[in-house]
């Protein structure tokens, strides 16, 4: 369960970029945050992430409340109940696909399954690539490897930025299918940041931004 009350936070003093007055999702329930560039879409996923501190409000994952944990304690819990697919893979050239994945839960200090992560690379089409380097890969196949690492520790939450901005139809549609598909199958929400519509289907809730 994510919950979020009387969230407020902005960049200067003007005004706030996002002002959220109340959200709830259930377990089975997936949000879309939408809004233009500049919006706070990427800000808002800091939040939830604990990256960022707000002005004002409360941010609960399950009955844990994200805001008052101290710096350290919200790096250590985001470690362990979060995971983040980036724009941008942004995996680790000398590492095999495998590592990649497993590099999450090993930072972590979590216990590395191996069955577990080459179980989660067959479901989203990448057991034959396990041992392949990120070079060796298409820009598709390298997303959903960030998929796969944001999934392999079995998180309460998936905060995905943007994960279908480069892509065709046709990729967009098996990307972001796979990533809600693959979350339920491991008990985790998903909340996705993105300007684009094709994607607002798959999302039982929304939520637009304006910012500024």
């Amino acid at each position: 369960m994510l919950e979020i009350s009387n969230l407020g936070f902005g960049y200067s003093a003007k005004a706030p970029l996002i002002d959220v007055r109340k959200l709830r999702l259930n377990n089975s329930q997936h949000l879309l945050v939408q809004g233009p560039s500049g919006s706070g879409k990427s800000s808002l996923l800091f939040l939830l992430a604990g990256l960022l501190q707000p002005q004002k409000g409360r941010i609960y994952l399950g009955e844990t409340e994200m805001t008052a944990l101290p710096a350290a304690a919200r790096d250590a819990y985001r470690g362990r109940n979060i995971g983040f697919v980036f724009q941008q893979p942004h995996l680790m050239a000398p590492l095999t696909v495998l590592q990649n994945v497993l590099v999450a839960p090993f930072m972590a200090g979590l216990a590395v399954e191996q069955a577990h992560a080459l179980a989660l690379l067959e479901k989203l089409g990448l057991g034959k690539l396990a041992q392949r380097r990120p070079h060796e890969l298409s820009l598709g196949q390298q997303q959903r490897v960030g998929v796969a690492r944001a999934l392999v520790h079995k998180p309460q939450l998936v905060l995905a930025d943007e994960p279908t901005s480069a892509l065709d139809d046709e990729a967009a549609e098996a990307v972001i299918g796979l990533l809600l598909e693959t979350a339920e199958s491991v008990g985790a929400q998903v909340v996705a940041a993105s300007h684009d519509a094709r994607i607002k289907k798959h999302f039982s809730q929304t939520l637009s931004l304006k910012g500024e």
